[in-house]
């Protein structure tokens, strides 16, 4: 969790409101959102996206290292992810599903796919339809388009378990993970124009996220092992983010000079004092919610009020809806899941036993 000397809770915080900004473009009329179409860069979720996988990276690890026990990792994790996702997918199947759903209540509550969808409840069986939900917006049939990442974070969380056991979670050996995953994203890329159906049993689409989204991960997690080196001398704060924009626009392979030099980017910011009073956002971390919840508010909104506020009704509208949410499963769910974290003391009095 982020602490009053850094900026991780807020960056978080934008991280996820980019997430729904961009899903607005999408959800809206299939547009692409301004960061992509005027200034031709990656879109917002990439960049949101870019900063969880960082952050995740690095605290995650910093987690291991304050307290190397699997079963106080695990519980971390599990009271950090499930909660809140469990309550979102009960209230999406059982209160959002059967008010938009075309379907008679009936043919709704027997029909087979209205039960799996409940397989989310574990991530690895996310769905992303119910029975007749949201079939007349623009986006048709999804319900909740942004849960597709937690399957990425518990395998990269049960991969660095692994690798900790194993004592390989060493400076010497994650930032060569993280290179490759750059260097296998990169070679997967160039199948794009004709991509094969699986690489190595694997889905292609879900291997270039599994590769991409795991090079951010594992970055964060090599400047944490490498975090007392002088990475983040002054001098370099100022010529990674230059780099990095101008190697985008002007350089061979700009995207992935772009995609190399973000994490550091994202760290340094996240590491600097807090530019806000941040007891407030330790108190009150939403973006978790405003990442689970953000989806289907905006689904709702086209399926009831449509484009008849245009793009900015829309977004400042999801906005607002979803910010109520998020603070609700703050307050209700996850923040009462959290003070359950063993604490290192229950930890060592258990091994002692």
């Amino acid at each position: 969790m982020g602490t009053p000397s850094n900026n991780f809770n807020i960056m978080r915080l934008i991280a996820a409101w980019l997430i729904l900004f961009g899903h607005c473009y999408g959800l809206y009329d299939h547009s692409a959102d301004p960061i992509h179409t005027y200034l031709k860069l990656p879109g917002s979720s990439y960049y949101a996206l870019a900063c969880f996988f960082t952050i995740s990276g690095y605290l995650v690890t910093s987690s291991w290292q304050r307290q190397p026990d699997l079963f106080n990792f695990s519980a971390n994790r599990i009271l950090r992810i499930f909660p809140g996702l469990m309550v979102t997918i009960l209230l999406t199947t059982f209160v959002v599903g059967p008010v938009v759903t075309t379907l008679p209540a009936a043919d709704y509550f027997t029909h087979s796919n209205t039960w799996k969808y409940l397989r989310g409840l574990f991530v690895f069986g996310l769905r992303y339809e119910l029975p007749g939900v949201f079939e007349t917006v623009p986006y048709a049939g999804a319900v909740n388009g942004s849960l597709w990442s937690l399957k990425l974070e518990l395998q990269y969380y049960i991969i660095l378990a692994l690798l900790a056991l194993a004592g390989l979670l060493k400076p010497r050996i994650i930032p060569l993970l993280a290179i490759g995953c750059l260097l296998c994203n990169l070679w997967l890329a160039g199948m794009a124009g004709n991509p094969p159906k699986e690489i190595w049993g694997m889905k292609y689409s879900n291997m270039t996220n599994f590769t991409l989204w795991g090079f951010f991960f594992w970055a964060g997690s090599s400047l944490l092992l490498l975090k007392n080196t002088s990475l983040f001398s002054p001098a370099l704060k100022i010529a990674i983010p230059v780099l990095a924009l101008t190697g985008y626009y002007f350089l061979p392979y700009g995207y992935y000079i772009h995609t190399a030099l973000m994490p550091y980017i994202i760290l340094s910011l996240g590491l600097r004092p807090s530019i806000i009073p941040s007891r407030w956002l330790k108190e009150n971390d939403l973006s978790y919610g405003v990442y689970l919840y953000a989806f289907p508010v905006q689904q709702c909104y086209m399926l009831y009020i449509g484009n008849n506020y245009g793009i900015s009704g829309f977004i400042i509208a999801s906005t607002v809806f979803t910010l109520v949410l998020a603070w609700l499963s703050w307050r209700l769910v996850e923040s009462p899941a959290l003070r359950l974290k063993p604490s290192r003391r229950t930890t060592a009095v258990a091994a002692a036993a």
